[in-house]
């Protein structure tokens, strides 16, 4: 049998092929000099919130959290940010948005109240977390900067800062 074949090869192989991704993931090269930090940028993601369902609210928040409290464990910088719009708007203010396509019935406002102090939570608790809102919803909505219940950067448009986050370098991620 060659030496490449049979089990033995196959181990051989095997703990070649690891050690190789052992390597790579330690940032060690070929060279045998460790990577530079300008292969790894800081971690950057966007949450886009424009849901009205709570869930999806609430596993926003867990995520954005869970990642903020990882990178700070790994001694990261990092730049989480939630652009709000649409329904996202109900989790930014204690308003009910009566009258607008993005009213809070009275049956959800108890539990959207308890996921608008998450998010004021989430947003103080971490200083590589910001909250976005968008401008252009708040005014359909007939919601001034002063009704905000989170302390929120204003954006004209949530779906072209999005986008701008993007092509800066921000990975896209919204919960279904």
């Amino acid at each position: 049998m060659a030496s490449g074949g049979g089990l033995a090869g196959a181990a051989r192989r095997y703990a070649i092929h690891g050690a190789a991704i052992t390597l790579a993931a330690l940032g060690l090269g070929a060279g045998g000099g460790i990577a530079v930090a300008e292969e790894y940028p800081e971690p950057q993601l966007v949450f886009h919130v424009d849901m009205a369902e709570p869930q999806r609210i609430s596993s926003t928040i867990f995520n954005a959290s869970n990642a903020a409290s990882h990178y700070e464990a790994q001694l990261l910088d990092y730049d989480v940010r939630l652009v709000l719009q649409g329904y996202g708007l109900q989790y930014v203010t204690e308003e009910r948005l009566e009258g607008s396509a993005y009213e809070v019935p009275e049956a959800k406002v108890e539990q959207r109240d308890q996921l608008v102090a998450r998010l004021r939570s989430l947003a103080s608790t971490y200083d590589g977390v910001q909250l976005e809102v968008c401008e252009s919803s708040m005014e359909e909505a007939g919601l001034a900067a002063s009704d905000l219940a989170v302390e929120a950067e204003l954006v004209p448009y949530g779906a072209t800062r999005i986008e701008k986050l993007q092509r800066q370098g921000f990975s896209y991620i919204k919960m279904q």
